[in-house]
């Protein structure tokens, strides 16, 4: 790397910073502004909600600060005439533009890594603070094909990665010949484990005479394979943000079931 494109990188990224912490400070001020009122009590929790804020707007601050860093900086090598003194020793414009677009890229490849996060919520965090739900995270009713399998849910609770009310049915051929009751289940290892469950096995060839249901009960059960509590929590919104590796391994689960992934 040579002294030229070391001197337009620091320039670069210099008022880059500068434009980007400017309109961060200001969009998140005027969000405060606008919500003071409906912030709770809490410290923590005020302190969170302008971390998570300044995280969802980032999506907006950011192309912005690349173009108008960008900007800047061409106005700021013409008035110091460092442009006509570049072209003077020789250097052509793709040596001028390269070190600015290996910089930019650089700062989008992060923020692509930091969409891959958790922070990729952000803006649904923000919202459950201001509403005072933020500490409170359920679904009811969720009811979910796998492979030859339908699951149902009463609850969800997807922070603590568990479930209550959770019946299995198995379906073969558009019959139903297996049915699972569990009053709870939770995640772990990538599976849903449903515990003390009671298994309910109707026979094969039904007889009026001889026919009767085989009934058992397993201790450890477990289904859903891969389905996270995130993602049947994201599934069942109406409007929601998934963060890449989620929306992936959602994208990935629904089409292997030949769900509507539209």
């Amino acid at each position: 790397m040579n002294i030229l494109t070391k001197y337009l990188i620091f320039k670069y990224t210099k008022f880059f910073f500068i434009v980007f912490f400017s309109l961060e400070m200001f969009f998140v001020g005027m969000d405060l502004l606008q919500n003071v009122n409906s912030l709770p009590q809490s410290a923590n929790l005020q302190l969170l909600y302008i971390l998570y804020n300044g995280f969802f707007i980032l999506s907006i601050v950011l192309p912005l600060s690349l173009v108008f860093g960008w900007i800047i900086l061409v106005i700021n090598l013409i008035k110091n005439n460092e442009f006509v003194a570049f072209y003077s020793i020789g250097v052509t414009k793709q040596q001028l533009i390269k070190p600015i677009l290996f910089m930019a890229l650089i700062i989008t490849l992060l923020f692509i890594a930091i969409q891959s996060t958790p922070l990729a919520y952000s803006e649904q965090q923000k919202k459950k603070i201001l509403s005072g739900d933020y500490f409170v995270n359920t679904k009811e009713n969720i009811f979910l094909k796998y492979n030859d399998y339908f699951v149902y849910f009463k609850k969800l609770y997807p922070l603590e990665k568990r479930a209550e009310g959770v019946s299995i049915y198995h379906i073969q051929n558009e019959d139903l010949i297996e049915t699972t009751i569990a009053k709870s289940a939770y995640f772990q290892n990538d599976k849903w484990y449903a515990t003390d469950a009671k298994i309910i096995t109707k026979p094969s060839k039904l007889d009026w005479d001889s026919s009767k249901l085989d009934i058992r009960h397993e201790k450890f059960l477990y289904t859903l394979e891969g389905f996270k509590p995130k993602i049947l929590d994201n599934v069942y919104s109406v409007k929601t943000n998934y963060s890449i590796i989620d929306a992936m391994h959602a994208f990935i689960l629904l089409y292997k079931q030949d769900l509507d992934t539209t």
